[in-house]
C-alpha cells in the first residue's frame, strides 16, 4: 500500500462507519495497524461477521505504547472491554450471536510507555498486532451460558439502595436476571454472599433504550453508602476474584440520571477456586500464621488477598544455614512481600526482628538467594489497597549451604575463639596446606574470631577474604593481643601522638565493590587472631576464609638482637646489642608485635675518622631507626628533651659533616616522646627514608619514597656506635570509617661496610 493509502486508511479506519472490514469469521484472521497520540488516529475499528452463534476471541499484542480494547455489536453497545495497564496484553474472549461485530483497538490512558514514561513524555506512535479467532482462546466456553442453560429472571422488588437490595442469597453457578433501570430508578442492587474464595463474572447483555454500567461493592462499615474504599469496581464488565463474603451489584443507568428507561439483562455468577493451597485461609497476624513446618526443598502455595483477606501470614523454620529464594506472582498491582526472622524465637514479630525482605510490586522475584539462619521465620504476603484482589502464587526454595567450617560456629571473643592451630607446623617436611574456612555472620552472629600459633622466628603470612554477593559491610582484621587479656584493644590517637593497640593489619568489603581481599604482613613468632565482622546485622554472608603462612629463610642475628619487654624499650639494654661486622655480612631480621626492636652496636677502633655506610633494605613496613652514641654511658639511648619532655631538634649547626659535642648528638631526632636528658641520637630518620647523593655531610631531608632502602652515610670517630630498629605506631582506617591502630610488622635486611 501507498503511503497516501496508509494515510487515507488511518482517517477512515477512525471511527465505526469506516471501520476496516475483516469479512466472515472462518478462520484466525491476524493484521497490522498503528495509532498515534498526534492528529486524530486516536482509535482504530475493524469489523467481521459471524454467521451463526460461536464463540470468537480478539487479542491485541506487540506494542509499544499501551492500547485498550473493546468489542461492540451493530448497534455500538459495548459487549466487552479489556483495559489492562502499561504494557499488558488486552484479550476478548465471548460467545456470541450471529451478526456484525466491531473491534475498537484505542489509545491507551494514564499509562506508561516502554521506557516508563507518561504517553506525553515518550511515544506518540504504536503499532500492533490485532488477532481474531473464531475460536474462543482468550477464555474457555462457559457451560452455564445465559444464553444457553441459565433462565432469564425478573427479580421483584429491586431496591434502588444498599439497604432495599434484592437479596440473591449464596451465588453458586450463574444467575440471569431481566430488569429495567432509569428514570426515577436510579439504579438497581444485588445482594449475594460468597461461601469461598471464588471467581466472580458479572457482565450486562441485551440492553436496548440506553447503556448501564457494573459497579461491585464491599459495604465493609455496613452503613448502606458506598464510601471510597468500598467500590471495588465500577465497568461495563467485571472478572475478578473475591474472598468469602458479602458483596453488592450495582447497576446505573448511563449517562447516570438519565431519564429514559433502560431495558438489560444482567449474567453473574461464581466459580470456586478449587486448587488454592493452603485450602484453609492463613491466618493475618504471627499467632495464626499458616505453619509450613521446616522448610527443605521447595514449596508453592496458590491463594488469595484482597477486601476481605488482606494478609496472609506463613510461618516456616529451617533447620540448618540455608539460601533461600523467593518469587511471588500474580498480585497486579499494590502487593507487598515481606520475611522478618524470628531471632528470640517467641512466635510474634517484635521490634527487634530483622526484616529480611520487604518488596512491593505486582510479582516479585529474589535478586539473589539470601542466606538464613536455623530459626524460624514469618512471610507475609499483602495488599495494600483494599479494593484490590488477587490470587497470588508464592513459591518458596531453601537449599541447605554445604561445606560450612568449623562447626560449630566460631565464637565472637578472643577468649572464645576458634583454634585453628599452627600454620608453620611441619609434617615430613614439609609446610602445612592452607587451611580453608567457611562460615557465616550476620543477624544472630556478626562477629567470627580464629586463633592461630607461628612457631618459625620469622613468618610470612596471608588470610584471604572471599564474601560475593554481600549486602553489608564485612571487616577482617589482624589482631596480637599483647597483654594477653582476651580483650581487643583498638589504641587511639591523641594529638599527634598513636597509642597503640593490638591491631595489625585488616582489609574492607562492601556491597557493589570487589568481593575478594587480603591481608598479607611478616610476621614473628606468637599468638595471633582474625576476626571477621559484618557491620550491620540484618543480612547473613557467607564468606569462605583461606589462610597460609611459611617461614621465612635467612641469615638471621642469633640471637634475637634485643630481648623484648620493658627492659628493652626503656631499660640498660644496650648491652644485650648484638655485635656487627664491619666486614658487609647481611643480617635478615624482624621487629614488630612480638619483637618490639632491635639493637646492634659495632666499633671503629684508631684515632681517625671512618667513613660508613650503614645498608637496610628489604623493609616490609614502617619501622623506626635510630644511628646513635651512648655519650653518657648509661646503657640506653636518650634524646634531648626540653622542661616539657618534647624532643629538641639538634643538627650539624657547623656543616662539618658529624655531630660535635656542643652540638648536642641529634642529627635528626625520631619522632615521639622519649625519656631521658642526653642527647644520643646521630641519625633517626623514619624509613622508608633515601638520600641519593653518597657522600657523608648530609643535611636534613624530610623526603619520603616509598618502598626504597634506607642507606646512612656518616662519618664517624673512633668509638662504640649503636644501629636501632623498633616498631612504628601507626592508625589505619579500613573504609568503615573506623579508626584503629597498632604496630607495625617488618623483616629487613641491615648490612654494615665502610666506604
Amino acid at each position: 500500500m501507498s503511503n497516501l493509502g496508509r494515510i487515507i486508511r488511518d482517517i477512515l479506519d477512525n471511527e465505526s462507519n469506516g471501520a476496516r472490514d475483516l469479512g466472515a469469521l472462518t478462520e484466525t484472521r491476524t493484521v497490522q495497524g498503528s495509532l498515534s497520540s498526534r492528529g486524530k488516529d486516536f482509535n482504530d475499528f475493524y469489523k467481521f461477521r459471524l454467521r451463526a452463534r460461536s464463540s470468537a476471541s480478539v487479542a491485541v499484542s506487540e506494542f509499544q505504547r499501551n492500547v485498550d480494547l473493546r468489542l461492540l455489536n451493530e448497534n455500538g453497545k459495548v459487549v466487552a472491554t479489556s483495559q489492562n495497564p502499561d504494557r499488558e496484553e488486552d484479550a476478548i474472549g465471548r460467545t456470541l450471536e450471529a451478526g456484525l461485530y466491531f473491534v475498537q483497538v484505542r489509545w491507551g490512558r494514564g499509562s506508561k510507555n516502554s521506557r516508563g514514561n507518561r504517553a506525553s513524555q515518550g511515544i506518540n506512535r504504536t503499532r500492533y498486532s490485532l488477532t481474531v479467532s473464531p475460536s474462543l482462546s482468550a477464555a474457555p466456553p462457559d457451560p452455564n451460558s445465559p444464553e444457553g442453560q441459565v433462565s432469564a429472571v425478573t427479580p421483584p422488588d429491586l431496591g434502588n439502595t444498599i439497604p432495599s437490595a434484592f437479596n440473591v442469597g449464596d451465588l453458586t453457578g450463574d444467575r440471569l436476571y431481566r430488569a429495567t433501570v432509569g428514570g426515577t430508578d436510579t439504579a438497581d442492587y444485588y445482594r449475594f454472599n460468597l461461601t469461598r474464595t471464588s471467581i466472580f463474572r458479572a457482565r450486562t447483555q441485551n440492553v436496548t433504550d440506553g447503556n448501564v454500567q457494573l459497579e461491585l461493592i464491599y459495604d465493609a462499615n455496613g452503613n448502606g453508602v458506598v464510601d471510597a474504599s468500598e467500590l471495588l469496581e465500577k465497568t461495563d464488565s467485571i472478572e475478578t476474584p473475591l474472598g468469602a463474603g458479602s458483596y453488592l451489584l450495582g447497576i446505573t443507568p448511563q449517562p447516570a440520571g438519565a431519564r429514559r428507561t433502560t431495558n438489560y439483562e444482567l449474567f453473574f455468577g461464581s466459580e470456586a477456586v478449587t486448587d488454592l493451597n493452603p485450602t484453609n485461609d492463613p491466618g493475618e497476624i504471627p499467632g495464626t500464621a499458616f505453619d509450613l513446618g521446616s522448610l527443605n526443598g521447595s514449596v508453592s502455595l496458590k491463594q488469595f488477598v484482597g477486601t476481605v483477606d488482606l494478609r496472609d501470614t506463613y510461618r516456616f523454620s529451617l533447620n540448618d544455614i540455608s539460601g533461600v529464594g523467593v518469587s511471588l506472582s500474580g498480585l497486579a498491582g499494590e502487593g507487598r512481600f515481606s520475611l522478618v526472622y524470628d531471632i528470640n524465637d517467641n512466635g510474634l514479630i517484635d521490634a527487634g526482628d530483622p526484616l529480611i525482605w520487604d518488596a512491593e510490586g505486582s510479582n516479585f522475584a529474589a535478586s539473589q538467594v539470601k542466606t538464613l539462619l536455623a530459626g524460624g521465620y514469618f512471610v507475609e504476603v499483602a495488599r495494600q489497597n483494599p479494593q484490590s484482589n488477587a490470587l497470588y502464587n508464592l513459591n518458596l526454595t531453601a537449599t541447605r549451604v554445604s561445606g560450612l567450617n568449623p562447626i560449630p560456629d566460631p565464637g565472637a571473643g578472643l577468649g572464645t575463639a576458634t583454634d585453628i592451630g599452627n600454620l608453620t607446623s611441619t609434617t615430613t617436611g614439609r609446610p602445612r596446606s592452607e587451611v580453608k574456612l567457611r562460615q557465616v555472620i550476620g543477624s544472630r552472629d556478626s562477629i567470627d574470631v580464629y586463633r592461630f600459633e607461628l612457631t618459625d622466628q620469622v613468618n610470612t603470612f596471608k588470610a584471604t577474604l572471599n564474601a560475593s554477593g554481600l549486602s553489608d559491610d564485612v571487616t577482617m582484621a589482624l589482631i596480637y593481643d599483647r597483654d594477653g587479656d582476651n580483650f581487643m584493644d583498638l589504641g587511639e590517637r591523641v594529638g599527634d601522638r598513636v597509642i597503640p593497640g593490638d591491631f595489625i593489619g585488616g582489609t574492607f568489603l562492601s556491597p557493589g565493590q570487589e568481593d575478594k581481599a587480603a591481608i598479607e604482613k611478616t610476621l614473628g613468632a606468637g599468638t595471633y587472631f582474625l576476626v571477621v565482622t559484618q557491620k550491620e546485622t540484618v543480612e547473613n554472608t557467607v564468606y569462605d576464609l583461606n589462610v597460609f603462612a611459611q617461614g621465612l629463610t635467612g641469615t638471621y642475628a642469633a640471637p634475637d638482637p634485643v630481648t623484648s619487654g620493658p627492659e628493652a624499650l626503656f631499660g640498660s639494654y644496650l648491652g644485650q646489642a648484638t655485635p656487627l661486622q664491619i666486614n658487609g655480612t647481611t643480617y635478615s631480621q624482624f621487629v614488630g608485635s612480638t619483637d618490639a626492636k632491635d639493637v646492634y652496636r659495632f666499633t671503629i677502633d684508631g684515632t681517625t675518622s671512618q667513613n660508613m655506610v650503614v645498608k637496610l633494605a628489604g623493609i616490609t613496613d614502617k619501622v623506626e631507626v635510630r644511628f646513635a652514641r651512648d655519650l653518657n654511658g648509661n646503657g640506653m639511648i636518650d634524646f634531648a628533651v626540653d622542661s616539657a619532655g618534647d624532643v629538641l631538634p639538634e643538627f650539624d649547626t657547623n656543616g662539618n659533616g658529624k655531630l660535635d659535642q656542643d652540638e648536642g648528638e641529634v642529627f635528626q631526632p625520631s619522632l615521639g616522646k622519649y625519656f631521658g636528658t642526653a642527647p644520643d641520637v646521630i641519625y633517626s630518620p623514619l624509613p622508608p627514608y633515601y638520600d641519593a647523593a653518597p657522600f657523608f655531610n648530609l643535611p636534613i631531608d624530610n623526603g619520603w619514597v616509598t618502598s626504597v632502602a634506607t642507606d646512612i652515610y656518616a662519618q664517624l670517630d673512633p668509638g662504640t656506635y649503636y644501629i636501632e630498629i623498633e616498631r612504628a605506631g601507626f592508625d589505619a582506617d579500613l573504609g568503615d570509617g573506623r579508626s584503629r591502630t597498632g604496630y607495625s610488622n617488618a623483616a629487613y635486611t641491615l648490612t654494615l661496610l665502610p666506604a
